[in-house]
């Protein structure tokens, strides 16, 4: 969605910026440390009482103390989780004052006292850790995307929203559909990765891994155009399978140079609209690999009594499953409001994402099309989130989506974010008659705007990095690993990809 392309991607940048900045050194006092292992006991500790703070010094120094007794792999292990705890304090970056400062930049013609009134709200995003409260970087985005008036009052000031526009052009081209699967548009892809040599150890192996799309119902003639230096080219994925990805191996031992990565895509992306009669809806064949696959309860798709329950009040008495779909969509877009999520913070701290949604009533495009997915697979309705980016108003913004599947049509596709991002029209710009069929459309159809990476949020990389991913449930951007660093290389490589999507018609 176009409120991601850009909000999102400042919050990212703005929180690769602070993983990034200097940070003080914690002077290791051998004298007064105790085992290694006690150390890293400590750290847990910390780290689940939601004290990251500590849990990052603890973390750091059962690191060198590994280190110095020659356990490598206890070493990374303490990284890792010193890794995850630095994350989530530079997720959750503002202190009181800062938070109210952004507030004051952000919406200044809202009186104080309110402002401050929002900070106390039970909602708003907020950790107690190391004895402070601390504040989530998108809270000024995320106070009015929960509140359309103030949302309007902001972005109706700054000028015209595309989303109208880019709406009638999809209805038009639907109204003149040839069949399930048209007007086609071909896409280039081009990305660029470059990490400094200064950030690198002198030796070692550096793994990198860059997405790649995938062959869809909906997404064909996928090439690989070039990938640059061919010769750190280990392996790439082949086009039908559930992720896409290119991984080299850079050997840093006689490496001088900065690591710089090329690659280019081509592909064809077709607008999609299935015309679905419940009643022709088949069995499922509960052997199958796309019902097993995806009705059980996942890392990131993870089902809950409390979900389960959810689902069954929602759909009622209804059983046939594409009926009970839709009910699901209609619930989601009306009750789970969009805000930015602190993925990286929710990876760090192995939050399943739908349960983070369930308990909180918002949550972004990957978010949102996971509760969904979630809500359907507690009913025994194959379901998934899939995604990569969105090219809506020429952009190139990351984005994820839903498909639900039927017997005898297949995998029906589900936007839920692209349907609540409606509301976001300027007022007056559409009538509420329209509004309701922008939002009607995005359930069975699909735009011709998509570039797929990923058909489940749960598929693994290969191999699996030793880092921690900065974001488990999505891989829309490079990652890296090497164990001889103690960067944050996911971060790093995040912050030094340019990706670029074009229209070739």
């Amino acid at each position: 969605m176009s409120k991601l392309s850009n909000g999102q991607a400042v919050a990212c940048f703005a929180l690769v910026a602070m993983i990034l900045a200097p940070t003080s050194l914690i002077l290791l006092d051998k004298t007064s440390q105790s085992s290694p292992d006690l150390q890293f006991s400590e750290g847990m500790n910390a780290f689940n009482s939601s004290n990251f703070g500590a849990a990052s010094e603890h973390f750091n120094r059962s690191r060198h103390m590994f280190l110095d007794a020659g356990n490598e792999a206890a070493a990374l292990e303490s990284l890792n989780w010193k890794l995850r705890a630095d994350r989530v304090l530079q997720e959750y970056s503002l202190d009181r004052h800062e938070a109210e400062e952004l507030l004051a930049d952000t919406f200044p013609w809202v009186p104080e006292h309110e402002r401050s009134a929002w900070l106390d709200a039970p909602d708003i995003e907020r950790i107690h850790t190391d004895g402070e409260d601390r504040y989530f970087v998108s809270i000024a985005e995320n106070i009015a995307y929960r509140n359309l008036t103030l949302y309007h009052e902001w972005r109706d000031r700054a000028g015209t929203n595309p989303l109208k526009t880019m709406m009638v052009g999809i209805l038009d081209a639907d109204a003149n559909r040839t069949g399930t699967f048209f007007n086609p548009r071909n896409y280039t892809a081009d990305g660029s990765l470059t990490i400094e040599r200064g950030l690198l150890p002198a030796a070692g192996t550096l793994c990198i891994w860059i997405p790649a799309p995938i062959e869809t119902d909906s997404q064909s003639d996928v090439a690989v155009v070039s990938v640059s230096p061919e010769a750190w080219v280990r392996t790439v994925s082949p086009s039908d399978s559930d992720i896409g990805q290119i991984y080299l191996e850079v050997v840093l031992d006689s490496l001088t140079e900065d690591v710089v990565v090329n690659v280019s895509y081509s592909f064809t992306t077709y607008q999609k609209h299935f015309t679905i009669d419940p009643d022709a809806v088949g069995d499922y064949d509960r052997a199958s690999h796309n019902y097993t696959a995806y009705t059980k309860s996942s890392e990131n798709t993870l089902i809950t009594p409390e979900i389960a329950a959810k689902a069954r009040e929602v759909v009622g008495e209804e059983t046939n499953p594409y009926l009970q779909a839709k009910l699901l969509y209609d619930y989601v877009i009306g009750n789970i409001t969009y805000s930015f999520m602190p993925h990286v913070s929710l990876s760090s701290r192995d939050i399943p994402e739908s349960v983070y949604v369930h308990e909180n009533r918002f949550g972004d495009c990957g978010a949102q099309s996971m509760y969904y997915s979630a809500l359907l697979r507690s009913l025994g309705v194959p379901a998934r989130a899939c995604g990569g980016y969105q090219m809506f108003a020429g952009g190139t913004g990351s984005h994820f989506w839903a498909e639900f599947y039927l017997p005898n049509y297949g995998w029906v596709p589900v936007d839920v974010t692209a349907a609540d991002a409606m509301d976001e029209i300027a007022l007056g710009a559409a009538t509420a008659e329209e509004i309701a069929t922008y939002k009607a459309y995005f359930f069975g159809n699909m735009d011709n705007m998509r570039y797929v990476i990923q058909s489940d949020v749960d598929a693994p990389l290969n191999p699996e990095p030793e880092m921690p991913l900065l974001i488990y449930a999505a891989f829309q951007n490079p990652t890296a690993s090497c164990r001889a660093s103690d960067q944050d290389l996911p971060v790093i490589a995040i912050m030094n990809w340019q990706f670029v999507i074009t229209a070739e018609d």
